[in-house]
């Protein structure tokens, strides 16, 4: 979507310098809003999975491997003592930062990017990379369980620090920051769309600028219609610019690539599902997702040992 600002500047030439300036603004404050409303996702969906591995692996829904991704060839070929191994160094690590990440929870303004300056260098990049990694973890660690379920190991759940009652509490008040998020999201993209409107409708701006500023309104649009149908603002249909920085790239599926050489570093690679048509996988997987996770929050709030194959 901001590549059409960029458009827009090169055509103008200089001849719509404040527009273009106002433009920037607004898409400068989208992307701190959009940065916090993914660290409260992400914090969020990391409690999620602590909640899922502090479950019986036989409760864990096998849902999960089409949203997480599957195992690698490589991952797949080790022995069960050493996939058992690794994951109980990986639960070792959940383990020890869950008190942090919960501190985090509590405090989730503590991710919010008040200034530009601090989204590069100060104490809010920080904090979305403990999410981000903690994140990326838990959900190895969901993956690496249901491998071993599917080879009749039986993987007791996981021992941490902290109660059920706790986790789900914490997860409820996310939820209900993540929709003021959302919410917010959606208002500055409703500014962002009524100045590009104003661009569009004035006459007196060359073809050229009104056909990028046409295109960047349809593309506004979709993505408020997106968010106001409560979907995750990470799979808005024209990514914002916040969103493809290196912090989604650190804990997606594909990038959790084992080094067999390196002990510190043990997680394994795990393959997004794919099929040969890309714009149907991604709507199967959009979905999928927004019907897995509408189904875990009914889950979270039944009796403890309620499980997964009770709730229709």
């Amino acid at each position: 979507m901001y590549d059409l600002i960029a458009q827009i500047e090169k055509v103008a030439a200089g001849s719509i310098t404040d527009e273009i300036r106002i433009l920037k603004e607004r898409r400068q404050t989208l992307d701190l809003v959009i940065k916090f409303t993914l660290g409260i996702t992400r914090l969020q969906r990391s409690l999620e999975s602590v909640l899922l591995l502090k479950k019986p692996a036989r409760d864990i829904p096998r849902d999960l491997l089409a949203i997480l991704g599957s195992i690698s060839d490589h991952v797949a070929n080790l022995s069960s003592n050493e996939l058992s191994k690794r994951l109980l160094h990986i639960e070792k690590s959940i383990e020890n930062d869950i008190k942090m990440i919960l501190g985090i929870s509590q405090q989730p303004d503590v991710l919010e990017p008040v200034h530009s300056s601090e989204v590069k260098t100060g104490h809010a990049v920080d904090m979305h990379k403990l999410v981000n990694d903690f994140r990326r973890r838990t959900n190895t660690a969901i993956v690496l369980k249901l491998h071993l379920r599917t080879r009749g190991i039986e993987v007791s759940e996981s021992v941490f620090p902290v109660t059920a009652d706790d986790l789900v509490s914490q997860v409820s008040r996310l939820v209900v920051e993540e929709k003021k998020c959302r919410d917010k999201s959606k208002l500055e993209l409703e500014a962002m769309g009524q100045q590009v409107e104003g661009m569009i409708n004035n006459e007196t701006y060359p073809d050229e600028i009104r056909k990028y500023a046409q295109l960047m309104k349809s593309q506004i649009n979709e993505n408020i219609q997106h968010l106001s149908k409560g979907k995750d603002i990470e799979s808005m249909p024209f990514a914002i610019e916040i969103i493809q920085l290196g912090e989604v790239e650190a804990d997606s599926p594909e990038q959790l690539i084992s080094k067999p050489h390196d002990s510190d570093d043990i997680l394994p690679e795990i393959k997004p599902e794919t099929t040969s048509d890309n714009n149907m996988a991604e709507l199967k997987y959009t979905q999928h997702k927004r019907g897995f996770f509408s189904k875990f929050r009914i889950w979270l709030k039944t009796p403890w040992r309620t499980g997964w194959r009770d709730i229709e």
